[in-house]
């Protein structure tokens, strides 16, 4: 069981909504001071691996999404509310 800051940073890493909901338009994630500790227990957890950061100038801990952390994403991810009649039409 994922926390809910673990869920948060896998969904923004894969570009989805809190409802696990988009296109996966990327699977990168660069976790600053607050994030690393949480990053590196996804890590641990097979959720994420790390890799070698690019030429750039930031010295933040850059990983990205396992397919066990997708597969989590799909199954913890909670479900969105249902819209009401109006709101479908408005949509």
């Amino acid at each position: 069981m994922l926390t809910e800051k673990q869920l948060e940073i896998l969904q923004h890493a894969l570009g989805l909504d809190k409802y696990g909901l988009g296109e996966m338009h990327r699977n990168h994630f660069c976790a600053g001071e607050d994030d690393e500790p949480t990053c590196r227990e996804l890590v641990a957890l097979g959720h994420m691996y790390v890799f070698r950061p690019n030429a750039s100038p930031y010295p933040y801990y850059n990983c990205s999404v396992t397919e066990a952390g997708i597969e989590a994403v799909r199954h913890e991810s909670p479900t969105p509310p249902k819209l009401t009649r109006s709101q479908r039409r408005y949509r």
